[in-house]
């Protein structure tokens, strides 16, 4: 009897022991919840905070990209009207310079036939005004003496004179000499046999006629000097015309020189700055690329691990739940399987297969794992893989196991 009540004292107080030990479990499983669902609320807003950088930059960066790619298509369409525009220019100047070259042989040819004229000008005005002169100095002579050596010799120029009409060479001849022989040694022979010029006053009449031959003479001279004045001004208003347009002509060509060159300087700025612009808008791409990849990843091993974490912390609280029910908590040794019987309650925490969705995720971080060679997402999935509530029963197992032992 005494044998029987103290084993039934020691069932009872192992029973209280094993009972406060379950309680204790309990606690610990509920702070472990506690601190789970704080652990998961501070990734969250640390995830979050990621992902509106993620947002931002991948937002700020296609809008770079974008007016990246505007500037490309600007330079590029200014490149080609610059291209174009210079092209036009040297094809003007090629016709300005033609121009040029025209323009320049016609002033080069209206000069020498200027000079060619002038140069018949002076001679034939020369020969004129030495006429004049001579008609002058056998007026001036005839009016002071009729006759003698001084006026004999100026008849005899004016007779010999080119230009001095053969009527006037003929009274002249007979003024001055009646013997043939006479008008031969003074070179009047062929007017000798002239008919006879009937003078009433011979002087008269020889001053007279050089005096209109004068004024003949000295009209010539003047229509000459006339028409010499009208071409020479004639040739200026030829060359300043001709002057004009070549200077015009480079002025033009000068001025679109200038913007050749200033549009070749232009073309290889854009050029520059298309390169640039073009070096910017792949590295944004090649990062927004990398960001967006590094984003995603991140993003499904957030989703993955706040989905484990949920799963885990379900199981906790179903465990909390089963060790709280009548039926665990007087006999905690036999559902935790810390007796040697067989069979544990445990099993109802289990799942004991892999849900559906559970083997999708672990089957998606393997390949992603594969994909970017990332080791993190290889353990990710291989504790995906794993059973979540055998975790949990090992953990029990454990905590029972080293309250007992105190």
């Amino acid at each position: 009897m005494r044998v029987a009540v103290a084993l039934a004292l020691g069932a009872c107080a192992h029973e209280q022991q094993s009972a406060g030990a379950v309680q204790k479990v309990i606690q610990l499983l509920e702070n472990m919840i506690s601190k789970g669902r704080a652990e998961m609320q501070d990734e969250q807003v640390k995830f979050a905070a990621y992902s509106e950088f993620c947002d931002n930059t991948s937002a700020s960066k296609k809008k770079a990209i974008a007016r990246e790619a505007e500037d490309i298509e600007n330079l590029s369409a200014e490149m080609e009207k610059l291209e174009a525009d210079g092209e036009e220019l040297r094809r003007e100047i090629k016709g300005l310079s033609t121009d040029e070259d025209k323009w320049s042989n016609e002033l080069t040819e209206a000069t020498a036939q200027r000079k060619k004229e002038r140069k018949v000008y002076q001679e034939e005005h020369a020969d004129l005004s030495e006429s004049v002169d001579a008609i002058e100095r056998a007026i001036m002579v005839m009016k002071k003496q009729a006759r003698g050596a001084e006026s004999k010799d100026a008849l005899i120029q004016v007779a010999e004179n080119s230009r001095v009409p053969d009527d006037v060479k003929q009274v002249i001849a007979s003024f001055l000499v009646n013997d043939p022989e006479d008008a031969k040694a003074m070179g009047l022979a062929q007017f000798q046999n002239m008919e006879s010029v009937n003078l009433a006053n011979p002087l008269d009449g020889i001053v007279g006629m050089l005096e209109k031959l004068h004024d003949k003479f000295r009209a010539q001279v003047k229509d000459l000097e006339k028409e010499e004045m009208n071409a020479q001004h004639a040739y200026e208003m030829v060359k300043m015309d001709l002057d004009n347009q070549v200077k015009g002509a480079q002025k033009r060509r000068n001025d679109k020189e200038r913007r050749v060159s200033n549009g070749a300087k232009r073309v290889a700025k854009a050029k520059a700055e298309l390169q640039e612009s073009q070096a910017t808008k792949a590295e944004d791409e090649s990062y927004l690329d990398d960001l967006s990849a590094e984003c995603h990843q991140k993003r499904d091993a957030f989703q993955s691990r706040q989905q484990l974490r949920s799963q885990e912390l379900e199981a906790i609280e179903e465990a909390v739940k089963i060790l709280s029910s009548p039926e665990v908590s007087g006999s905690a040794d036999k559902h935790l399987g810390l007796s040697q019987k067989k069979g544990t309650s445990l099993a109802q925490l289990r799942s004991v297969v892999q849900n559906p969705v559970q083997r999708r995720i672990a089957a998606f971080l393997t390949s992603q794992a594969v994909k970017f060679h990332n080791d993190d997402l290889a353990q990710l999935a291989d504790r995906v893989s794993a059973d979540v509530f055998a975790n949990v029963k090992k953990m029990i197992k454990d905590m029972m196991r080293k309250l007992q032992e105190q």
